[in-house]
């Protein structure tokens, strides 16, 4: 009898080491100061809405970062990226040009509006392994062949329990926008990305 309760304390404890903390954000310890000045080029508007950046020199239509629905899950981030327009939705990154384009855009934002966080803040992308765990896939571009993992970090983070299932970046100015799993209902800090086609394109790239 003891025996079992000893396989049962230790199957417990093993479950909680794999399972992710949920103040896990907090937890970082390798922030240091950095300069404010990286570099970042203004990005101009081009053919987009108000607020939205012209990302099609890299494949992207139009880019918004949303800072008017901050501190919203992931479903919601969604939703509301839905809801600027025809064929608009949460962020697909497919490669290193996309990704630097968003480095740059998102750095001149957390410049002029986010400092006060100093590189606690985050952006919401779609992608996720809701359907499987461990197959990371964009709910309109399906598997992930580009990625940008913080594997200094762990990243992508075993999830044997699967509950960490969509993927934030973390600041561009501090982590150059290194991606980490979490969990889908996380409203710490975080904003979303959005993207639509630019005017007269139909097809969200």
């Amino acid at each position: 009898m003891s025996g079992k309760l000893v396989l049962a304390v230790l199957a417990v404890c093993l479950t909680m080491s794999i399972a992710r903390p949920k103040g896990l954000k907090k937890e970082r310890q390798d922030i240091v100061f950095k300069s404010k000045n990286h570099g970042f080029e203004d990005i101009g508007q081009g053919e987009c809405p108000n607020g939205w950046k012209d990302g099609s020199s890299v494949g992207l239509g139009c880019v918004f970062a949303d800072l008017n629905d901050p501190d919203v899950d992931e479903p919601d981030a969604a939703a509301v990226c839905r809801g600027f327009g025809e064929g608009s939705r949460l962020i697909e990154i497919y490669d290193q040009d996309q990704l630097k384009f968003l480095q740059n855009m998102l750095g001149l934002v957390e410049n002029a509006y986010l400092q006060d966080l100093n590189g606690d803040n985050y952006w919401w992308i779609a992608l996720n392994d809701v359907a499987a765990e461990g197959e990371f896939k964009w709910p309109v571009g399906g598997a992930a062949n580009y990625t940008y993992w913080d594997e200094s970090y762990g990243e992508p983070f075993p999830d044997q329990n699967h509950e960490a299932n969509c993927v934030e970046m973390q600041s561009a100015e501090w982590y150059s926008l290194l991606w980490m799993t979490y969990y889908c209902d996380d409203t710490e800090n975080i904003f979303p990305v959005c993207q639509m086609p630019l005017p007269g394109i139909s097809n969200g790239q």
